[in-house]
């Protein structure tokens, strides 16, 4: 058996990613993971310039409060999205080591993202 890891690493294209998604998840959990990559995209368009300025393994959580941009609340009362998962992207994205978003949005080309 290969890793779900793996699995995702044979995927070619959206296609193929999106129809191993349908079958993997439920539709609240699609839901649930569309939300959260929406809110990463919007965090990063709000405050991308001051992130650039970080280097790696600077100290983010400077980001969380600043009023750059689109603030969680913001997020929050345009989108419909809970405050709780505004807040864990957040620190995903401005704090976790891995730098999982950042790398996939920073390979995405987002610059500018809308909350409606």
């Amino acid at each position: 058996m290969i890793s779900l890891y793996q699995a995702f690493s044979l995927i070619k294209n959206e296609q193929e990613f999106r129809a191993f998604l349908t079958d993997l998840l439920t539709p609240t959990e699609m839901r649930e993971l569309n939300a959260r990559w929406r809110i990463a995209q919007l965090l990063w368009s709000a405050n991308r310039e001051k992130i650039k300025a970080i280097p790696d393994g600077g100290n983010k959580k400077r980001i969380k409060n600043s009023k750059i941009g689109l603030s969680q609340k913001d997020i929050s009362q345009q989108t419909g999205i809970g405050l709780n998962t505004i807040s864990r992207v957040s620190k995903c994205l401005f704090e976790n080591k891995d730098n999982g978003y950042r790398s996939v949005i920073g390979k995405s080309g987002v610059h500018h993202a809308r909350a409606a």
